[in-house]
């Protein structure tokens, strides 16, 4: 996990902002819309992670393709947890209302279908 901590120690929301803010991995990577969705997440991803650190071993995983899971381990919530002007802002402004239309409309984009980068900036350099 050293690449990505690393990544997102320089990213905007590890702290590289004007106002040093910073917020936590599980933040982004849990759910954040109500205790039950957190915790059942919570335990799903933490017998993963015991499973693949004990048993597995993590010297094999190809972490440039896990990013392109990234759907199935960020949230939404997670993102407009903090993001919740997002509506707000975004109908003042008309090409990012153009941008998250299909958000909106509720299809199946997701906020890092777009923001791919989000969170770990510059990923690849530090793998």
């Amino acid at each position: 996990m050293r690449p990505m901590i690393e990544a997102f120690e320089a990213s905007v929301h590890g702290g590289r902002n004007p106002s040093g803010t910073r917020t936590t991995c599980v933040t982004c990577h849990l759910p954040q819309d109500g205790w039950s969705s957190l915790l059942i997440e919570k335990m799903r991803a933490g017998l993963h992670a015991y499973w693949v650190e004990i048993v597995a071993g993590t010297a094999d995983i190809d972490w440039q393709a896990k990013r392109e899971e990234r759907l199935a381990y960020t949230f939404d919530s997670a993102c407009l947890s903090c993001h919740r002007t997002i509506l707000l802002s975004t109908s003042q402004d008309a090409r990012a209302q153009i941008a998250h239309e299909r958000f909106f409309l509720g299809n199946d984009k997701k906020c890092v279908s777009c923001h791919q980068r989000v969170g770990h900036v510059e990923l690849s350099e530090f793998l």
